[in-house]
């Protein structure tokens, strides 16, 4: 607005605006934007939800250098699925839940650079539900070009105390509120088009781990607000196209086989689990990840006596 005034009173006597002028003024104006925001071309690294992914990043980060064996990626319907205590309990593997509350594609693909930073995970779970959830074009082209307008407080930001260290990132509850709507939801329409930017990211996390020699899995936790028959198809012909396996429990094999209760096992009307539904994937997921990964068990390896005893102190599986 300023470079517009001065332009305006330049051209004064002539009363008269040139799209050149304009565009110079424009110009102008974009070239000290981008010197402006290159203190804050750093924070990008934080990904877009900076304050939720170096938090969580800041808890993960006490892990002993080079002890997690996998590592989940996703939104919250993640974060309230995958119990990595319930996973050591069960199967011996080491894990930890790196989801985060509205976790996009591209958080995602910031918070798997930054568990590689100190671990090595043989298996990375990616929970697909965000795909479907993707940064806007703009905001994304914005946050590239001109990071000031996303991160000018990110110096300021208090780390959230959320992310607990005794339960490996996971976020648990034992409420109770059950999903009343159609069973049959897989059978809905809905935009079933992978979006642009969330292609591109499964692509650079697949591209990632096949660098780090980690092996990938897609996961899906029971989403009966957000996740369809179209939707699973898409996935599943992506996974079928990069060799990567699929595990879908919206499938109404798995939902028999794990005996779901929508009346028992979700919390707030089914956007998440509850501690009641993420044991009963956890034991499934846990058995599949035995069988087609090669993890070693640490449950007799002293070493891991923090496992062991943060296992122990879970109320849930006494």
């Amino acid at each position: 607005h300023c470079f517009f005034v001065l332009y305006k009173r330049r051209n004064m006597n002539t009363h008269q605006y040139t799209w050149k002028g304009l565009v110079k003024v424009g110009i102008v104006f974009c070239v000290l934007l981008c010197v402006f925001s290159l203190p804050y071309r750093k924070y990008r690294d934080m990904g877009y939800q900076y304050e939720d992914i170096a938090s969580k990043v800041a808890v993960f980060d006490e892990e002993k250098k080079n002890s997690i064996d996998v590592a989940f990626l996703g939104d919250s319907q993640g974060w309230s699925t995958y119990d990595p205590l319930q996973f050591y309990t069960s199967h011996g593997f080491t894990s930890y839940n790196a989801c985060t509350p509205g976790q996009f594609p591209y958080d995602a693909y910031v918070m798997l650079k930054n568990v590689f930073h100190r671990q090595k995970p043989k298996l990375v779970v990616m929970d697909v539900n965000m795909i479907y959830t993707p940064l806007n074009v703009l905001k994304l082209g914005m946050l590239n070009l001109f990071p000031i307008f996303h991160y000018h407080n990110a110096w300021l930001f208090e780390e959230k105390v959320d992310y607990r260290a005794d339960r490996k990132g996971f976020n648990e509850s034992d409420q109770v509120t059950p999903y009343q709507v159609d069973h049959a939801y897989m059978q809905r329409e809905l935009s079933e088009k992978l979006p642009a930017d969330s292609q591109i990211y499964l692509d650079k996390i697949y591209q990632f781990c096949k660098k780090e020699n980690s092996q990938l899995l897609l996961v899906n936790t029971i989403s009966p607000l957000v996740w369809t028959n179209g939707r699973h198809e898409i996935i599943q012909t992506w996974c079928d196209e990069n060799g990567v396996n699929y595990v879908d429990y919206n499938q109404p094999e798995l939902l028999k086989k794990i005996a779901f209760d929508f009346s028992a096992d979700l919390r707030d009307y089914g956007e998440h689990v509850n501690i009641h539904g993420s044991k009963k994937i956890c034991e499934n997921l846990g058995d599949y990840i035995q069988k087609n990964y090669a993890l070693e068990d640490h449950r007799k390896d002293s070493s891991y006596q923090e496992w062991n005893t943060l296992a122990q102190d879970a109320s849930e599986y006494d």
